[in-house]
């Protein structure tokens, strides 16, 4: 967390008006990438402040309209060390409301009190400051009637609630009495806390919702609207994540990098580690931006049905196809039956290609929607047979529809050659390294040939990031996303 605390530092050298407002008793977990930093800042050192975090290699998202709030901006710094990144969520003011509404100003840097902490760590919002930010919100989202009675509170703010209020001196019922100063009135809150369970008088609540309310010139018309709103944006947005889910749109569901989306295909032989690496860049990503992954290859990975369906019924009968296709009959012919299977096996490398093209298609759509695409490997042309290229098979002269077939399947990949990912890693290491990791799955001299046909794609290619393979996965998950952090 070394330049995590770094920014900090700096921030707290040039004197800049900031603080963490939230979350504050699990600081730690947000300095190691684990959960947000909610950081308010004084409106006149926003620029200041944003420019530490450039300095830092700092990258800022759009995010979904239904999620975005006034006042606030989503900013990501790389973690060193580690192949991931903190989410600063940083305001100006606090706004508070509905969930998918928040419209209401209640705070802002001058209005709540500071601890002074060293200069090598985050400055703070003080426990009883971020009480109140944690009550007013809680207000805003509970239905309540201005009677004396206690409502159950759910969900991660009794967590927070009980904690902040561990040092607050308790009767013996529980009931605790705060007294709260908000917009220079005194604001009497009573709670009462039994074990895990947390109860907040409705009236107290009511009280201090009202006078955000009355703050923003706003009355309880406005609140009931406040929350039609809400739940007509969180219609729009389910459905939008379900529309995602079922591949009918690439709309932005969360964030995009405020640079655009991004299209990373990784490329190596058999047993180098390109399915796992895939698979953990997109976790890594997709916790705060829309990211997705795509196998490109034909073995178990996701794809088409008939595909997938074919491809296991000639696993099953692979030795005894391949032997037919090329069997001679007595008069050292080719039999009719290895036309057949060769006119077959040729169909199914179109079916493969008509794949692969659907797949390169839709990850282009994806990426020029603002998401993060992931490629489980990339088709390439200049080989049969090898790396996802098009199907190895003999044809005569003579054979002149399997010669147009052929001619059709190398068009499709021709069309795939012209979606170029914005990176390409090629993973390499030695045999041994394939070898241990997955014994038998390929030979020394079919790896070879692979590696081999990289180097020849990467003299077409020179943008091509070598990664050297043979570390450990930690360190060549940091090399790969140090590289894609640069083009975000």
């Amino acid at each position: 967390m070394g330049n995590n605390l770094k920014i900090f530092e700096e921030l707290n050298e040039k004197k800049i008006k900031y603080c963490i407002f939230k979350s504050t008793r699990t600081l730690e977990s947000g300095l190691l990438g684990l959960q947000d930093l909610d950081i308010l800042v004084c409106r006149a050192h926003y620029g200041e402040f944003t420019k530490v975090l450039m300095q830092n290699n700092a990258k800022r998202a759009s995010i979904n309209r239904y999620l975005q709030g006034t006042c606030r901006e989503d900013w990501f710094i790389p973690l060193e060390g580690k192949a991931t990144y903190i989410h600063f969520d940083v305001h100006t003011s606090v706004m508070v409301g509905s969930k998918f509404s928040k419209d209401y100003f209640s705070y802002d840097f001058s209005s709540l009190e500071i601890n002074k902490n060293d200069n090598r760590r985050p400055a703070l919002i003080d426990e009883r400051g971020e009480l109140l930010v944690t009550l007013t919100r809680i207000s805003f989202r509970s239905m309540l009637i201005p009677f004396d009675y206690y409502i159950k509170i759910r969900g991660d703010w009794t967590r927070e609630v009980i904690e902040l209020c561990s040092d607050i001196q308790k009767g013996k019922d529980g009931g605790i009495a705060l007294n709260l100063k908000i917009s220079e009135k005194n604001v009497n809150v009573k709670m009462k806390i039994d074990g895990d369970l947390l109860f907040i008088n409705a009236k107290s609540l009511w009280f201090l919702r009202s006078i955000v309310l009355k703050k923003n010139d706003r009355n309880l018309i406005s609140l009931g609207l406040n929350r039609i709103s809400s739940h007509l944006n969180r219609i729009r947005y389910l459905s939008g994540r379900l529309m995602e889910y079922l591949n009918i749109d690439f709309s932005i569901s969360r964030r995009s990098p405020i640079t655009g989306g991004l299209l990373v295909a990784i490329v190596a032989p058999d047993g180098v580690g390109k399915t796992s690496m895939v698979q953990y860049l997109k976790n890594v990503f997709s916790w705060k931006f829309d990211a997705i992954q795509i196998y490109m290859g034909t073995g178990d990975g996701s794809g088409w049905i008939l595909r997938r369906f074919i491809r296991n019924k000639y696993i099953k009968n692979k030795k005894n196809i391949n032997a037919e296709i090329y069997a001679p009959n007595k008069e050292g012919k080719e039999n009719i039956a290895a036309d057949i299977k060769r006119f077959l096996k040729l169909m199914w490398g179109i079916l493969v290609a008509l794949e692969r093209l659907s797949k390169a298609k839709k990850a282009l759509r994806a990426r020029n929607r603002g998401k993060l695409v992931f490629a489980d490997r990339w088709p390439q042309s200049i080989q049969c047979g090898k790396l996802d290229g098009p199907i190895e098979i003999k044809i005569n002269s003579t054979d002149k529809i399997l010669k147009i077939l052929r001619i059709f399947e190398l068009k499709i990949y021709n069309k795939i050659q012209m979606i170029t990912p914005d990176l390409i890693f090629h993973l390499v290491a030695d045999y041994k390294i394939s070898e241990n990791r997955k014994p038998g799955e390929i030979t020394e001299k079919s790896y070879n040939e692979r590696v081999n046909l990289m180097r020849n794609l990467r003299k077409t290619n020179p943008n091509i990031i070598i990664i050297d393979a043979s570390q450990s996965f930690q360190v060549v998950a940091e090399n790969i996303f140090t590289c894609i952090w640069k083009r975000l």
